[in-house]
């Protein structure tokens, strides 16, 4: 049995280990500035923030959200994303709405002068983002 933990705890490290420079990359705070091609009201905070434990959490508008994350080269996929469930005014709700329905189809990542794109299957941008 504790074979099998230690083996689980080593397969767990090498995982972020894989990602390590990618994160180093994209580790820190991120500001959402476009969801499809539409810019984002900038009084609405939508966030990313990467961490080196292999977790995406942010506001996604009005709730706070956390993600497992799945990083490797330019690959990029989130897990299933939790969130407090409190309500706020309409812009927000439906900015946090937008955003949220994207996270399960980003695949990809790419930085551009300084701008953080992630992107769906077929590389097409689906959020944009900024430090």
């Amino acid at each position: 049995m504790l074979r099998i933990f230690l083996a689980l705890q080593l397969l767990a490290a090498v995982t972020v280990i894989a990602g390590a420079s990618e994160l180093h990359l994209l580790a820190g705070n991120w500001r959402v500035t476009e969801i499809k091609g539409r810019a984002t009201n900038a009084t609405v905070p939508t966030t990313f923030n990467f961490m080196e434990n292999g977790r995406a959490a942010g506001s996604a508008g009005c709730n706070r959200y956390r993600a497992q994350m799945t990083l490797k080269d330019d690959e990029l996929s989130f897990g299933i994303v939790a969130s407090t469930e409190m309500m706020c005014a309409p812009a927000q709700m439906a900015q946090e709405t937008a955003f949220l329905a994207q996270l399960p189809a980003i695949r990809g990542w790419r930085i551009e002068n300084g701008k953080l794109l992630l992107l769906d299957a077929q590389n097409n941008v689906v959020l944009r983002a900024e430090r």
